[in-house]
Parts: C-alpha cells; sequence; structure tokens
C-alpha cells in the first residue's frame, strides 16, 4: 500500500512539521507553558481564595472596596471567595476546549457539560 499514512506520533496542528514536544515544542512547552500553568491554575485561585477570607472583615470597607471589590462585589461576604471557583470553572472549560481538540465537537461538548 504505497499510501499509507506512515506519521508517527503527535504533531502539532498549526505546523504539520513539527512533531509535539519535540525540538522547539519541547522547550516552549516545558520552559513557558508549565510554569504558566502552574501559577495560573493553581497559585492564582488559591491566592484569590486565601486573600478574600482573610480579610473577610473588611470587605465593607470604602477603601478596600473600591481596590479589591471586583473579586467579590457580585457575592455575599460569606461567599466572598466565589470569583476563585469560577475561575477555576473556566480553566477547565477552557482545557476541555484546547485538549480536546482531538477528540472531535461532540465529545468536546461532552467534557465541557460534565
Amino acid at each position: 500500500e504505497p499510501y499509507c499514512a506512515a506519521a508517527v506520533g503527535r504533531y502539532w496542528i498549526f505546523d504539520m512539521d513539527q512533531q509535539c514536544f519535540q525540538g522547539y515544542h519541547a522547550r516552549w512547552a516545558f520552559g513557558l507553558g508549565v510554569p504558566l500553568l502552574v501559577v495560573l491554575c493553581l497559585v492564582l485561585p488559591v491566592a484569590i481564595a486565601a486573600f478574600t477570607l482573610c480579610n473577610r472583615s473588611h470587605l465593607h470597607t470604602p477603601a478596600f472596596r473600591k481596590h479589591y471589590g471586583f473579586l467579590f462585589g457580585q457575592y455575599r461576604a460569606s461567599c466572598c471567595f466565589w470569583e476563585a471557583v469560577v475561575l477555576v470553572q473556566t480553566m477547565l472549560l477552557v482545557a476541555a476546549a484546547v485538549f480536546g481538540y482531538t477528540v472531535g465537537p461532540a465529545f468536546q461538548t461532552l467534557i465541557m457539560s460534565a
């Protein structure tokens, strides 16, 4: 069968000459991607939740509300951390859209609705 596909492994969708996690893709993925993933997906939600919970007694002061009200202004004082939960939900949807690209739209929709 002379016309059989011979590609082994996964390839970057935007540059089919570049195999995933090889060469410059590995350098970018592990050098920039992993640290940003850790900071944005772990550190940021935990920091937002800790900051709002530790400052729960200051939520109603005008100065604190002026500077940080965008983090908790939409929620009751008892749920001031909820913006961190919304951030995690958004990140999970983005992860399903990005990493679920190869499984097709039907399975992506199923992942996103879970």
